[in-house]
Order: C-alpha cells, then structure tokens, then sequence
C-alpha cells in the first residue's frame, strides 16, 4: 500500500524536477528532525515523513485547497481501482466498506478499523494506528485539511455508485494515534 501511494504520487502525478527536489529536501529534513537514519519507503515512518513533505510542498506551491484535493482524489481513485481489480466489490454499502478497510488492514496501512452505524443515514468510522496519522495530523492542524487517503478511497467508491455522501467538518485527528469521521449521507 505504502508503495502503491509512493508510486502515484512520483510516477502519475509528473512532477517538475524542481518541486521533486523541493519534496525530497523537505524529506530530508523530516527524517532529520524526527532521527530517522533510513530512506526506505517502505518503513511506516519513513512513509509519514515523506507524505508530509509532499503535502507540505504541494501547499506550498498551489496554496489553493481545492487543488490538493483534486490531487487527493486522483490518488483515492487509482487506489480504488487497485483495490477493485483485486477485491469483488458488489455496491452494498456495508458489505464493500468492510472489503475497503480489510484492503488497506491487509496492507498494513493501519492497526485497525470499525465502522458503526448510528442509523441508515449516518456511520462512523474509526481508524487506530495509520501508518501516515503524524503527518496528517500536522497537514490538518497546519494547512486546515484532511489528506486522509482511506477517505478518498470510500469516496471513490461511493461515486462510482452514485452515492451522494459527504464527511461532516470537524477535527479528525483529536485522539491519539485514532482518526475519527463521522459520514453522512444525503
């Protein structure tokens, strides 16, 4: 999962070299600050660094929110059709959401998830342990949004179903190392 993402964002995304090198000094410098001696994406921690300095810099560089979202979707949407080309997807609700978290559980992109439904209308999810929480958190609380991809990944899929569906405005990373999102639908 980790490399898939890695693999998008440097591959598909066709970035000019120098916001590359602007992602990569950024790197550095979170691998720095935070004592990490490996550049291995692969290493959870790793992987946290490096989705922080490419939203970092993405910010940095559109400073519009409306654009890293598109940028966000893109990637939710090619992990989708990852994930649908490995997974039977049959457009029940709670039955394809379950496929989704054990998708990215199996990945190893988390300890752990649950969704719990507070009517037909409405469910929360509840993730423990995502391998990039610290750098969503710090994109959240320094730039003002999500960059949740488990999120882009159910509203891909809810698209292609038509399911009109949105996440209610609040602060997901409050708890430690748990993000919490409330859905709604309309």
């Amino acid at each position: 999962m980790i490399a898939v993402i890695w693999y998008l964002t440097s591959r598909f995304l066709d970035l000019e070299s120098y916001i590359k090198k602007e992602i990569n000094n950024l790197f550095l410098e979170k691998l720095h600050e935070n004592k990490l001696k490996s550049k291995n994406i692969q290493n959870p921690k790793v992987f946290d660094a490096y989705f922080y300095a490419m939203f970092r810099v993405f910010y940095k560089r559109l400073r519009d929110k409306g654009k890293i979202q598109l940028i966000l979707k893109f990637i939710g949407k090619k992990i989708y059709d990852h994930l649908k080309r490995k997974n039977k997807i049959s457009g029940n609700i709670k039955k394809d959401l379950t496929v989704i978290q054990n998708y990215f559980k199996k990945n190893r992109f988390f300890i752990n998830s649950q969704i719990s439904w507070t009517d037909k209308k409405r469910f929360k999810q509840t993730i423990n342990g995502m391998v990039n929480y610290d750098a969503c958190k710090e994109i959240y609380n320094e730039l003002g949004f999500s960059a949740n991809i488990i999120s882009r990944v159910m509203e891909s899929y809810f698209n292609e179903y038509k399911i009109k569906v949105f996440e209610k405005h609040f602060n997901p990373y409050q708890h430690n190392k748990k993000v919490i999102e409330f859905w709604e639908f309309k």
